[in-house]
This record gives C-alpha cells, structure tokens and sequence, in this order.
C-alpha cells in the first residue's frame, strides 16, 4: 500500500457500543477520543447491531470539524472504521475553481458545498438567505464550464 496514504488513512476499531478497543496514529490526530472510552460517532453508527454484519459508506460526514469518507466494515464482532480525510482534495478542487473567476463569496459557498454541508447549514453559516445562496450557488454553475462541473464533488 502507498505509504503517504496509508498514513493518511484512520483506523479505529471499537465493540458494538462504540468503545475504542485500538487506532492508529492518524485516528488519535483526527479524533482525541482515546481508547477504551466510548466514541458517540462509533456508537450511532446504523452498523451498531451485531446482526448487521457488512460495510456502510458514508460520503463526506464531518469528524470533528474535518471532512471525512468514512467506512465501516462490522464484522459481528467490531466495527473497523476507516476515515479518509477530504481536506486536500478540497483545498485542489478549490484552487481550479479560483481559475474560473469565482467571486470570494462563491468560494466561500463552494467550499462549503464540498465539505458537504447543506444549504441550509451554508446559509445560516454565511448569515444570508437561502434566496441570496440559490443566487451564488447558480453563478457559479454559469462561471464553471458544464465538462468541469464535477469540481465542485468532493468525489
């Protein structure tokens, strides 16, 4: 496996109620939560139940405040959670998105939009209407070309 990425990559394993039974170096830097305390992220997860033997994905969820893929593989006897941090690939998709003459308050909705947030989220966060986001959010679908709009996808 690619060093860099497998460095990057947190791992955390935890028992159906969510406690921390191992993780990574990568985990203890993305979360503080140290092992053999309960993870409220691990023990709400839709693979708690034992019966529930498989992988869940979930696209863009927040850790703290760092966007991450999450996977979780529950083996009937622990949950193996895999956390893929998105923060350099947004910081990349940004930059090509700068080259499309975006105006500072439509990167500050694009960036947003892949961190994944909703647009009611956007909206409070950036303290406008949801009228005045439809109105960003729309120029900057007519700035970026139609071939490049997977830009603003965090995947």
């Amino acid at each position: 496996m690619n060093k860099e990425i497998s460095n990057k990559i947190a791992i955390c394993i935890a028992d159906h109620d969510g406690k921390i039974l191992s993780q990574n170096e990568a985990c203890t830097s993305l979360c503080p939560i140290p092992e053999g305390t309960i993870c409220k992220f691990l023990s709400i997860s839709s693979t708690q139940s034992s019966d529930n033997e498989g992988m869940v994905f979930r696209k863009c969820h927040t850790v703290g405040d760092m966007p991450v893929d999450v996977v979780t593989i529950n083996d009937g006897t622990t949950l193996t959670t895999l956390f893929y941090p998105l923060s350099d690939h947004i910081h990349k998709q940004i930059s090509l998105l700068k080259e499309y003459g975006l105006s500072k308050r439509e990167l500050e909705v694009a960036y947003l939009m892949l961190n994944g947030r909703s647009n009611d989220s956007i909206a409070k966060e950036l303290f406008i209407s949801k009228p005045t986001l439809k109105t960003h959010i729309n120029s900057i679908y007519k700035k970026i070309p139609q071939n490049k709009i997977h830009i603003l996808k965090t995947r």
